[in-house]
């Protein structure tokens, strides 16, 4: 048991070794990122960026595949001091939706991922 500010969680970590241990190639290039980042779509793949916001600069950005085909879910981070290439002096992922709104903000992101997400909540 790990205590955590969003409560206690367990790991098991004889199974976290064999589930890394049995993935394969495959299963790693035919996962929903990779899917999306070659430019290929699947029905019932979607991703969704997620931003946390405290009237600022974005404090937390994840991105979230949801896979119907397989019942999978994966969530990525993007570190907020991630450096864009942006027009304003801030070139850090965080400042992105301060100074670019919803546009610049998935910009930006598809210029960090090579795709843009399906949708942005916020």
């Amino acid at each position: 048991m790990a205590d955590s500010p969003y409560g206690s969680t367990t790991l098991n970590t004889e199974t976290a070794e064999a589930t890394l241990n049995t993935e394969t190639a495959e299963d790693i290039t035919h996962s929903p990122a990779v899917r999306t980042a070659n430019g290929v779509r699947f029905d019932g793949v979607y991703t969704v960026l997620v931003l946390g916001n405290s009237g600022g600069n974005s404090d937390t950005m994840m991105l979230c595949s949801l896979d119907t085909n397989e019942n999978k879910l994966s969530l990525v981070s993007i570190p907020r001091d991630t450096l864009v290439n942006v027009s304003w002096p801030i070139k850090k992922a965080n400042s992105l939706f301060t100074m670019g709104g919803i546009d610049g903000t998935m910009e930006g992101v598809r210029d960090i991922l090579g795709f843009e997400p399906d949708n942005m909540k916020y």
